[in-house]
């Protein structure tokens, strides 16, 4: 069990956790996953204080690698999918990154901003392609054992870049270091006001959570990963569409 699923999983054990375009993935599958990546990441390098570049949309895997370099003390940095590959290569150097995960509809501009600035570890959701090692495989080669020393990290989110280039800000969410339930306690502080409250702390009905806004922004994030350590199920979609919405809704 890892630490920031255990409580949600005595609960809610096979339901419903994560609903993306791809995929219906339950509390204890995803549980799985995260502990796999976790112990996967180590095992190839990356370490506390490391920065974990994600260009990936909304889906499954952001949220699993959020709550993996969560609980190993690294910063994910979730990238503007709309970013141009002069963009991506200088937040890859500016970030000092040590890993890349990039889903496979984001391929080439990464792949030419790897030739800017390199970066060792490399992950394809869809591959593997090339010297990108595929994600599923990535997981498979994870441990399921619960990690030995849990250390907290925590998102770094850049701006936009209006004014010349993107700036990573850092925050608490962003600092590493004490236990990985201190994210939870971040979510269960503001799970009053986006109307999720925690159903580890009682008899709560849990709440569905549809995130259609780009979760490489720091509020959308928030309202995807905290909505989840309160225990709501959080439905993705990649790329708002209000008919599509009203679908989901259905």
């Amino acid at each position: 069990m890892g630490v920031l699923l255990e409580p949600i999983v005595a609960i809610r054990g096979d339901e419903p956790a994560v609903i993306d375009e791809r995929s219906v993935t339950g509390w204890r599958a995803l549980d799985e996953h995260v502990t796999r990546l976790a112990h996967a990441l180590l095992d190839r390098g990356v370490s506390e204080g490391d920065s974990v570049v994600a260009l990936l949309g909304n889906q499954l895997e952001l949220v699993e690698l959020s709550l993996a370099c969560g609980t190993i003390g690294c910063v994910l940095v979730p990238l503007n999918w709309h970013w141009v590959a002069p963009e991506v290569a200088y937040v890859l150097a500016d970030a000092d990154a040590r890993a890349l995960v990039v889903d496979e509809r984001f391929l080439e501009v990464a792949a030419i901003a790897l030739d800017e600035r390199p970066v060792g570890v490399r992950i394809v959701v869809g591959g593997p392609v090339g010297d990108f090692e595929a994600w599923d495989a990535l997981l498979a080669s994870g441990s399921t054992d619960p990690l030995v020393s849990p250390v907290k990290g925590g998102p770094m989110f850049y701006t936009s870049g209006t004014t010349g280039h993107p700036k990573g800000v850092r925050s608490a969410l962003t600092a590493v270091g004490g236990p990985p339930e201190m994210l939870t306690l971040m979510a269960h502080s503001i799970g009053a006001t986006i109307d999720v409250p925690p159903v580890a702390g009682g008899d709560v009905d849990p709440r569905v959570q549809l995130v259609c806004g780009p979760m490489y922004h720091s509020a959308q994030w928030v309202f995807g990963v905290f909505a989840l350590l309160c225990g709501a199920t959080v439905v993705l979609q990649h790329r708002f569409d209000a008919e599509g919405v009203l679908d989901l809704v259905d």
